[in-house]
């Protein structure tokens, strides 16, 4: 027999549903809200189990409420005075911290200044000795001079600056040279017997030396740069008569001064004429080629006016106005930063004299590298300064002693707040717990009956709200497109005779069982919401295990050409006193389960009598639960589960809340086997802990309720709250010329809600879009009278709500009929975006309903625009209601 096509529909639609929810246990399975009120219910099921110790605790709560108040009053005040107290720790740390880090930033700021300060009194020294050397080749250039003279013009120019020496370098011609050597030997024998005079000397290529070179009489050249003017004299007669320009690192900056008519300064070097105490420390070479005149633009610079000056006296002159003491390395960084050569190295010490004074004193420190200072963790700072044609680094460090912040002010101030505040907490607790001893009761309870408030009303809310969100997104859409379908195949069956098979009536029958089992259910987890008010009751009443309980089961789990089998084993006619639908609930999710995972084999459910209490067993060949999972099976959300193809999320958990609120036990038979290889296989075993009853006491129930007894496949639906709305204008009718638009993000419910209104208008129009987006796309193109829109669209990006929609349809001027369609009571949302009409979900797919609802809807908008333009007309419709 090939199924009907309604069939066809509603299996696509299970198997969608399914991959939507990712294998969910079954549609019986409810959030978890929904498992918390089962939680809260269990208690209520063992009221009167619990009822003595109930009894106890209210009294012991009673004998200890006056301690509890005391000890409150206590227990605040002295939370409030430890708050003041940690407050005024944490002020006084934060004082001290912020106070640290301040000072610590104030002396950083002031070294900085002192090291910038430094660093240009370090050019002005250099200044100094600059001018003194220009100043020197002025006056030996233009006033021929003679060794007397020179002495004379070396005291004025070292008046006040320490100079090594101060030479005057002329430019000696090979000719000149012996007549220059007899004249000097004459003055040096005659004034310095001491000094051996030799003539002129310089660095010659020497194998034997070390070096390569050695100081010898020096040999025939062009031209001859001679020390011959220099003073002092004594301390220098070892350089007397030496021709620098024979020296590689005294030629290079002749020749540079010579070529550009500008100052230059030789790398530091350690003098030949030093002592041995003196080896360590450097000197630089001053040249200095004169001024070019602007009246002689053509001259060349011929003599150069030299000063040999150590780089200690240098650092000593331009340090007698530093304004704090500190640390300098200086490092020659000419020919770049990577390995610069190190200069000199000193302490500047501030020192103030006794006639109030003040005096600079150096302290000598040793050779250190950048690497290793960086490594030292100092407080510096880098500048560079320039002497004439070299580059030199000058780092700057606070030394001990200097640029320390001031922490002894700022920790005493942190003491001072952290005692006043220990002072201030001392007052508070002595003041609240004066006061609260005199008003403890009535604030307790106050405290206690807001508190009780505040938590019912945001659980109540919280539960309410996701239960609602799960029903409405979860469940309801299923199950409407469920109930529409079904409406279909009855219909089908009504129109056309020959199809009104006894195979579809059964098929019928089932789909018609599940449906109202489902609704059943959704009803049962509404209730689930009135546990937060103790107003939820279990429903007990007899339950025939047998023809209630597994025979239903097993019609709805049966599927044509399936491998596996459903089995029931049942004694006839055992009847218990429980809640029908949560014993329906807890077997049918269990079941499902196993249908689930099951690929060969059975499902078997079997219903026993132990020790006087009837046990249902779900058993299956499924390929079990690993060890090391059994611990936890009924924990909820055990995702890990169904990786291992066994999952159960959330329902495992609910089946056994819903057994304890039964007053029943729930466990996974660890030592069942299926019998079938390599399919251990599954058993839970429900203890109901309730004995079964006899048929005369079934009787006198069926006397006492008998429109409430639940009987064989008759499931409990509500029919008195699917009621239809009394009829309302009965003479009217639907246009004939109609064009309606409905937007829903669901394929099925688009499909049977177009159906559904050709059944009844079979001339409207019905177009379709699956989001507000589309919808608005679509009016852009299509004019329509009618619109209902859906609530909540889902997708993998954001989609517009339907109250979204709608403000956004009538912000593009849409004039049409909009209805506001969903699960949940969003219909003030709808009515303050402008709809005009809000249905609850489902939509009825009933031919007289569906016109109903219809007509309900264009005929109140007619009425509500004709009375709008018949106030302005000053005409009256009361012939119009209905």
């Amino acid at each position: 027999m090939h199924p009907h096509p309604s069939f066809e529909k509603l299996d696509k639609l299970d198997m969608e549903t399914q991959r939507s929810h990712g294998h969910s246990d079954s549609l019986d399975q409810p959030t978890q809200p929904t498992e918390v009120n089962i939680e809260f219910d269990v208690e209520s099921r063992h009221q009167r189990l619990d009822l003595d110790k109930k009894y106890h605790d209210d009294d012991e709560s009673s004998s200890m409420s006056s301690h509890a108040a005391a000890a409150h009053v206590w227990n605040r005040a002295a939370i409030v005075s430890a708050a003041i107290a940690i407050f005024g720790i944490l002020a006084g740390s934060l004082f001290l911290s912020f106070g640290i880090a301040s000072s610590n930033s104030s002396q950083e700021r002031g070294f900085r200044l002192v090291a910038d300060e430094i660093v240009i009194e370090f050019s002005l020294a250099w200044e100094d000795y600059e001018t003194a050397a220009k100043w020197l080749h002025q006056t030996c250039q233009y006033h021929p001079i003679n060794r007397t003279d020179f002495r004379d013009i070396f005291e004025h120019v070292s008046y006040d600056l320490d100079i090594q020496a101060a030479e005057w370098i002329p430019k000696v011609q090979h000719d000149e040279r012996a007549a220059l050597e007899a004249s000097s030997r004459a003055y040096y024998t005659e004034n310095y017997a001491d000094i051996n005079f030799q003539g002129i000397i310089g660095f010659e290529p020497d194998e034997n030396a070390s070096s390569g070179v050695s100081l010898q009489n020096r040999t025939e050249q062009p031209f001859y740069y001679p020390v011959f003017y220099v003073e002092p004299v004594e301390p220098n007669k070892k350089a007397i008569g030496l021709d620098l320009y024979s020296a590689e690192n005294r030629r290079t900056p002749i020749n540079e001064a010579l070529e550009t008519f500008l100052p230059t300064v030789s790398a530091p070097f350690v003098t030949v004429q030093s002592s041995s105490s003196e080896i360590q420390e450097k000197s630089i070479l001053l040249f200095h080629p004169g001024i070019p005149l602007k009246s002689q633009p053509e001259r060349k610079p011929q003599d150069l006016a030299l000063l040999v000056i150590k780089v200690r006296d240098w650092l000593q002159h331009a340090s007698r106005n530093i304004p704090e003491s500190i640390g300098v390395y200086i490092y020659d960084v000419t020919y770049g930063t990577l390995n610069p050569d190190f200069v000199i190295a000193a302490e500047l010490h501030k020192n103030i004299e006794g006639d109030g004074g003040e005096r600079t004193d150096l302290v000598m420190l040793e050779e250190m590298t950048l690497e290793e200072m960086d490594a030292a963790n100092l407080l510096y700072q880098d500048s560079t300064i320039q002497i004439d044609s070299r580059l030199w680094k000058v780092r700057t460090i606070a030394i001990d002693g200097t640029f320390e912040p001031a922490i002894l002010s700022v920790l005493v101030a942190a003491i001072f707040i952290l005692v006043a505040s220990v002072f201030m907490a001392l007052w508070v607790f002595s003041d609240m717990r004066r006061n609260g001893n005199m008003n403890r009761l009535k604030r307790q309870n106050d405290a206690e009956k807001a508190a009780l408030v505040l938590q019912s009303a945001r659980e109540a809310t919280k539960m309410e709200q996701e239960l609602n969100d799960y029903i409405a997104h979860e469940v309801r859409n299923p199950l409407s497109a469920a109930l529409s379908a079904l409406t279909f195949v009855k219909s089908a069956m009504v129109e056309n005779p020959r199809v009104e098979t006894r195979a579809i009536n059964d098929d019928v029958q089932i789909v018609d069982s599940s449906l109202r089992f489902i609704n059943d259910l959704l009803r049962s987890m509404l209730d689930f919401h009135r546990a937060k008010t103790k107003t939820m009751k279990l429903k007990i009443e007899p339950l025939d295990l047998e023809k209630d309980l597994l025979i239903p089961i097993r019609a709805m789990l049966y599927t044509r050409d399936s491998a596996i089998r459903i089995e029931t084993v049942c004694p006839p006619g055992l009847v218990i006193e429980t809640d029908p639908i949560r014993m329906k609930q807890v077997v049918l999710n269990l079941c499902r389960n196993s249908v689930k995972f099951v690929e060969k084999g059975y499902v078997r459910l079997v219903v026993t009598v132990e020790n006087g209490s009837v046990v249902v067993t779900v058993e299956d060949s499924g390929p079990g639960i690993p060890l090391d999972r059994r611990q936890q099976v009924f924990s909820k959300f055990q995702e890990s589960l169904d990786a291992l193809n066994q999952g159960t999320g959330i329902g495992l958990c609910l089946c056994k809340n819903m057994v304890d609120l039964l007053g029943g036990d729930i466990y996974l038979d660890e030592t069942f086997d299926s019998g079938i290889e390599g399919c251990p296989g599954t058993r839970f075993v429900i203890n109901t802990k309730l004995p079964p009853i006899s048929r005369q006491e079934v009787e006198k129930y069926v006397n006492m309720k008998d429109d409430e007894l639940s009987t064989s496949l008759k499931f409990i639906v509500g029919e008195e709250e699917m009621s239809i709305t009394e009829e309302r204008c009965k003479d009217q009718e639907l246009p004939e010329e109609l064009s309606v638009l409905f937007v829903d993000d669901d394929l099925v419910l688009r499909k049977l809600f177009s159906r559904s209104v050709r059944k009844v208008a079979k001339t409207w129009n019905v177009q379709d879009a699956s989001s507000g987006e589309a919808a608005l796309e679509l009016v852009d193109e299509h004019t329509f009278d009618l619109i209902f829109v859906d609530q909540y669209m889902a997708s993998v990006e954001k989609q517009l709500l339907g109250t979204e929609a709608t403000r956004a349809l009538r912000a593009k001027g849409v004039k049409s009929i909009i209805c506001g369609l969903s699960a949940n009571d969003v219909e003030a949302g709808f009515f303050s975006a402008g709809a005009d009409f809000f249905m609850f979900k489902p939509f009825p797919c009933r031919p007289d309903e569906l016109k109903q609802e219809l007509l309900r809807i264009l005929y109140t908008r007619r009425k509500e625009s004709f009375i709008e333009e018949s106030a302005r007309s000053g005409i009256t419709l009361s012939s119009m209601d209905c």
